[in-house]
């Protein structure tokens, strides 16, 4: 193993006109490990050779720059998909694609740069450098996650498929604590020849062991509160692309695609029903003829469904929203109403909108104006259905989207619409990402996803029933929930404690290591 490190350090040692290249390669490695490939390696092959471009870099400067160029790369290489949703309306928007799917991954890469130049700056002289470069990249990756409304999109953390053993160990640590070990590990092994490394080495093998450990211990020994008469949920999706489902006339198909889902056998059978975000290409509430053909066949249901929304006492005023919505004998009663909280920057919003408005640029998703947020996390109480988490598109992938009472909900569902991101990695990505929250919660997980994954999953991230495309509904009991997870009780407390002490141990441990 030594040999092998010895090399891949040379490529980084002297004056190398190669540097970048192998960044390059180990940026777009590092995107095989995660959805829908999860071949880790590839991404641990990644963080070593940043983190010998960085232990060799001459300056903070070249520090940083390597950093940034390797995340830049992985991020374009990662989210290029993002490009597709400027293709729905190309007349419009396709001039901005180029800018897109540039500037982000720029935009983001500048955190590791950061974390490069903090890293090259404070880095110990013994194998302790592997705690601070753990901490450190996990500590660009939460505020990357939190600051200018966050984007945690591609955390180190899942590389893991949901589900699996190690992703089981987001119910305690969260997947920024999984992320700071996920990032030790593979720093370790870059350290093994150094003072220290054999004891580093060791601590990243007991960590592996912990993980797994854990990993199987809550996956099958812990306690699932029982239900009484579980409802049947179904849940899917038309199968229709953002063109299509826009498209001039095609409204009526749309109306008799999803009504023919509404009286197939998984509907028929099931008490709830989950339709995706935007289901129809207008605004439901408003259509009286399509809420009564809809009630004909949702008695004694509940239908969950993506429903935009202008609001009752302003017109100018708009909302992405799910309606709760009840079928009676007479008239569809709407129950509940969800409006989404936190709304994607551009997509649905334009920060500095007059700014981007004089250069002719509007947000991709609106009604002649922008959306206005709702009021945050919130339970949904109806009746005798069990109580509802709810969460619209990208609220999903922040684990952190929750409130004091989030932890008595008995379910979470989640209406989105993947098919903006067109058939590429988007959908996986983000059907993976969902998947933890039911981990970290202890909750199930039902998604309607348009142009995605939708499905019923378990409390430990386990698909009971799913299906990524075409024009279908499945259906399953809901399952068990766990009553709650170190997580749900403490968010990121512990994973700000494994943090703090990575940085004290990097300082002490390397202290005594050079006396």
């Amino acid at each position: 193993m030594n040999q092998i490190l010895q090399k891949l350090n040379s490529l980084f040692s002297g004056k190398t006109r190669f540097v970048y290249l192998w960044l390059t390669l180990g940026g777009i490695g590092a995107v095989f490990g995660f959805a829908p490939f999860f071949i880790a390696p590839l991404y641990g092959l990644g963080i070593i050779l940043l983190f010998f471009a960085l232990e060799n870099a001459p300056s903070l400067k070249a520090a940083f720059w390597r950093a940034w160029f390797f995340a830049f790369i992985m991020f374009a290489a990662s989210m290029f998909w993002l490009g597709a949703a400027f293709l729905v309306d190309a007349e419009k928007f396709f001039w901005l694609m180029p800018f897109a799917i540039t500037l982000l991954p720029a935009v983001l890469a500048l955190f590791w740069g950061v974390g490069g130049l903090v890293y090259f700056k404070f880095r110990p002289q013994s194998a302790t450098k592997s705690l601070l470069f753990a901490a450190t990249f996990t500590l660009i990756e939460y505020l990357r996650g939190t600051l200018f409304t966050g984007l945690p999109w591609n955390l180190p953390a899942y590389i893991f498929n949901a589900g699996g053993l190690i992703s089981q160990n987001a119910a305690w640590l969260g997947p920024y604590g999984v992320t700071l070990f996920t990032i030790f590990v593979f720093a370790a092994i870059a350290v093994i020849d150094k003072k220290w490394g054999k004891q580093i080495f060791a601590c990243m093998v007991a960590v592996c062991g912990i993980g797994f450990a854990y990993g199987f211990y809550h996956k099958n020994f812990t306690h699932l509160v029982a239900r009484n008469n579980p409802p049947i949920i179904a849940t899917g999706q038309g199968g229709f692309s953002q063109k299509e489902l826009y498209q001039t006339g095609n409204e009526l198909h749309v109306v008799e695609t999803y009504l023919g889902l509404l009286q197939s056998e998984d509907a028929k059978k099931s008490k709830i029903i989950v339709l995706p975000e935007g289901t129809f290409p207008f605004l439901l509430l408003e259509e009286p003829y399509v809420l009564f053909e809809i009630n004909k066949y949702i008695q004694n249901k509940l239908l969950i469904v993506g429903a935009p929304r202008r609001d009752f006492n302003n017109e100018d005023i708009y909302y992405n929203s799910i309606a709760f919505i009840g079928g009676t004998p007479k008239a569809p009663a709407l129950l509940k109403l969800y409006d989404k909280g936190h709304l994607v920057p551009f997509g649905e919003y334009l920060p500095f909108k007059s700014v981007f408005n004089a250069l002719g640029i509007t947000s991709l998703v609106s009604y002649g104006t922008d959306f206005n947020s709702g009021t945050g996390p919130q339970l949904i109480k109806i009746a005798d259905i069990p109580l509802i988490e709810p969460r619209i598109c990208y609220e999903i992938i922040f684990p952190n989207y929750t409130n004091k009472e989030s932890i008595k909900a008995d379910w979470i569902v989640n209406v989105s619409v993947d098919a903006w991101y067109g058939d590429l990695l988007g959908p996986d990505q983000h059907y993976n990402q969902a998947r933890w929250r039911a981990i970290e919660q202890g909750k199930p997980l039902i998604r309607a996803a348009s142009g995605g994954w939708s499905s019923i999953t378990d409390s430990f991230g386990e698909p009971v029933v799913q299906f990524r495309s075409g024009s279908r509904l499945i259906s399953a009991l809901l399952p068990s929930k766990i009553e709650s997870t170190p997580y749900s009780r403490l968010g990121n407390s512990i994973f700000a404690a494994f943090l703090l002490c990575f940085f004290v141990a990097a300082i002490l441990i390397d202290k005594k290591a050079v006396m």
